[in-house]
């Protein structure tokens, strides 16, 4: 739980994605034009690389880096020709049992092959791509770790085929792991060079297996990265912002406010599964047939994601300010779900909801939150029993919603305007997946550039504009946070 903080409501429509099983065969033909695409590998026989025999062999069309003894110094299959420009594209598999080490493998580029411990031949100094266990990028024999593991370890497919792709244009580095972006890093040019691309077995007294497939290679390739799949991209249609016109008097025409559904009726209780710090889905099913109004208020310490029949409605950070939806429009025929995606940042953990269903009679009923609504571990993906936190009205929360206005009377939700405007509200932000953002600057375009204080990273939002939905896609770069932003070229 939180003290109060100053902060708007928020909340955005989610898209759904489906990942298909990808491998580098699925992209060979996707290169853009201009680009030739070299296969380094012809499926049979190591042609066209060098390494130590004992470690390296071919297996049901892939290369084989093993090893049962010791392996003194990290030792590499190199390609016999050196590159500096190129996409690398590759499938890596390494196997995981009880008795194999979980020690990285790497491709080595843009450094240089040298004579390494215990008689090896084929070592190497220089820039590591590392993948499987550990991600990132390793500088061999020079500044250790220099890139940090990324989205690695959250995307690794482990014990079963990553596909990899490494661009390299000049001095800037960048891999994608199974369709999201490892890291983009532009190094120093004076610690890169032109070199064999090499597969590495790493340093190890445990026994160890891989298993490289694909590998395609263009060189001087476009700056674009073919295997990178646009997932953190959510639209939004943009709605009036509640609003009063200043220094507006109210008239025998002014239209009184509609009746509030949720003055009486049965108090819904503060409900949470068994864990404070755990992410749960609560769900509750209903009907409404015929009904004149149906609208929900929610509030959650600490945020909540409001879906209706699986469409994102609302969405809250701040317990304090619950969110009230009209459903009218919204229903389905038949039967409709609720669900609330509910999460906590420390300390005490609850859920409450009310659904208010208006008849064509005016009568209003209601379904409150309860034990019996479901609750799923959004991890484990386990049903769970939810625990009653006490009714509306008790503390530390209080009767949160009857929270009153400010000072002025206005609701800390509504703008004060000039006569003639109105406020649109484009997005809202998904503060658990986004971030806090603090700060913004624009591009060329006009679209917006925004940044979260913490390590959510930087994302574009394209305006709405007339009939069309907000865009906001998370920015395929390196960098974690930002507290001031400038768009310079």
């Amino acid at each position: 739980m939180r003290l109060p903080i100053l902060a708007c409501t928020f909340g955005l429509l989610l898209g759904s994605y489906s990942l298909a099983q990808d491998s580098v065969e699925s992209y060979v033909d996707q290169l853009p034009k201009g680009e030739t695409a070299v296969r380094l590998f012809n499926g049979k026989d190591l042609t066209g690389w060098q390494g130590d025999p004992k470690r390296w062999s071919v297996s049901d069309g892939s290369i084989r880096g093993a090893n049962d003894d010791s392996v003194p110094s990290s030792t590499y299959l190199f390609t016999e020709k050196k590159y500096r420009n190129f996409r690398l594209l590759l499938d890596v598999k390494q196997t995981m049992s009880p008795e194999h080490s979980t020690m990285h493998s790497a491709v080595c580029i843009l450094g240089e092959q040298f004579k390494d411990t215990g008689e090896n031949e084929f070592g190497f100094k220089g820039p590591l791509v590392m993948f499987c266990h550990d991600w990132g990028i390793w500088d061999a024999y020079g500044r250790n770790r220099v890139v940090d593991r990324g989205e690695g370890p959250k995307v690794e497919k482990k014990g079963d085929w990553n596909l990899i792709e490494v661009l390299v244009i000049g001095d800037r580095i960048r891999c994608v792991a199974n369709g999201t972006l490892v890291f983009d890093f532009t190094d120093k040019p004076e610690n890169l060079k032109a070199s064999p691309i090499g597969l590495q077995l790493h340093k190890e007294t445990r026994p160890q297996e891989y298993h490289f497939r694909g590998l395609v290679l263009a060189e001087n390739p476009e700056d674009t990265l073919v295997t990178l799949k646009q997932r953190d991209i959510r639209t939004q249609a943009a709605e009036v912002a509640p609003s009063i016109v200043l220094s507006q008097e109210k008239t025998e025409e002014t239209p009184e406010p509609p009746k509030d559904l949720f003055a009486q009726g049965p108090k819904p209780h503060w409900v949470w599964g068994p864990n404070n710090d755990a992410h749960y889905v609560i769900s509750t099913k209903f009907q409404a047939e015929n009904a004149k109004r149906v609208a929900v208020k929610a509030s959650c310490d600490n945020f909540v994601t409001l879906k209706l029949n699986g469409k994102q409605i609302a969405s809250s950070s701040e317990w304090q300010a619950p969110v009230e939806k009209d459903l009218t429009k919204l229903l389905q025929s038949g039967e409709n779900e609720l669900t609330a995606e509910v999460g906590n940042e420390g300390g005490v953990a609850a859920f409450i909801a009310s659904i208010a269903i208006e008849g064509a009679d005016g009568k209003v009923s209601h379904i409150v939150s309860s034990t019996d609504w479901t609750a799923v571990d959004r991890d484990s993906k386990q049903q769970v029993a939810l625990q009653d936190k006490g009714e509306l009205g008790v503390g530390p929360w209080n009767n949160v919603f009857n929270q009153p206005a400010s000072d002025s009377g206005i609701p800390r939700d509504t703008f004060v305007l000039l006569p003639g405007k109105k406020k649109k509200k484009l997005f809202t932000v998904p503060k658990e997946e986004f971030g806090s953002w603090v700060n913004i600057t624009t591009d060329p375009k006009g679209r917006i550039i925004a940044s979260d204080q913490g390590d959510k990273g930087l994302y574009r939002i394209t305006p709405a504009s007339g009939d069309k939905e907000t865009v906001v896609e998370k920015l395929p770069l390196n960098i974690t946070s930002a507290q001031g932003l400038l768009f310079a070229f």
